[in-house]
């Protein structure tokens, strides 16, 4: 009997002793095991188990106790433009700055492609590259920004979506006069003053083929 309840005390020692030292600063823990010890004393096998379960409740809480990390992360603009024109020549760069608003992270913050165009591309430190080749559009890309947290914080993500437009340099402008459709290519007299208001359904063109195809017709001058 002396030698089954030897066994039990031992069996329940060590977990106890291995929570004290894991768990750094769990006062809590260090009295629960002076309970132990009266237990021992006491000879009271259900005091030691139940000391011993406290001390390990006390260890998963301290382990557990980092607050939620408050990283707010959002697309910076509701579209990023580029001229189809410079990329049609070659790769073309956005930076962190101008793609993504990230406030309150907590710890290294990373950035990582979900989905999207495969020519449009985006490190690890949030710039993003759109490749030679891609065509005049309107892409969507969800990109996973992460906050790694540190000792006080948890880690936290946050899927961004990101949309990145290529337009071309035509612009079909409507003439507020006539209501008449024309557009302007580069190098005419009004290209440089003629200003395109989408919303009241002018548009950028890649090429005139396009713009006429639209129902707009070249600027006289």
């Amino acid at each position: 009997m002396r030698g089954k309840l030897f066994g039990r005390i031992i069996a329940s020692i060590v977990p106890v002793a291995l929570a004290i030292c894991i768990v750094p600063g769990v006062a809590a823990a260090a009295e629960s095991s002076a309970g132990v010890s009266g237990g021992l004393e006491a000879g009271s096998s259900s005091g030691l188990t139940a000391a011993s379960a406290q001390i390990k409740t006390y260890a998963v809480t301290a382990a557990t106790t980092k607050a939620p990390n408050p990283m707010k992360a959002s697309a910076k603009s509701s579209r990023i433009t580029l001229r189809y024109a410079l990329v049609k020549k070659g790769n073309q760069t956005i930076k962190k700055s101008k793609a993504f608003s990230v406030s309150k992270a907590q710890g290294k913050v990373t950035f990582k492609k979900k989905s999207g165009n495969a020519k449009i591309a985006v490190s690890k430190d949030g710039k993003i590259t759109v490749k030679k080749g891609l065509k005049a559009g309107t892409y969507k890309v969800n990109v996973l920004v992460r906050a790694a947290g540190n000792a006080k914080y948890k880690a936290a993500s946050k899927t961004v979506t990101l949309k990145i437009r290529l337009r071309g340099d035509i612009k079909g402008n409507i003439s507020y006069t006539t209501g008449e459709k024309i557009y302007h290519v580069p190098g005419d007299k009004y290209y440089t003053r003629t200003h395109i208001d989408e919303s009241e359904g002018e548009r950028w063109f890649v090429t005139e083929r396009q713009a006429r195809n639209a129902g707009w017709r070249h600027s006289y001058v």
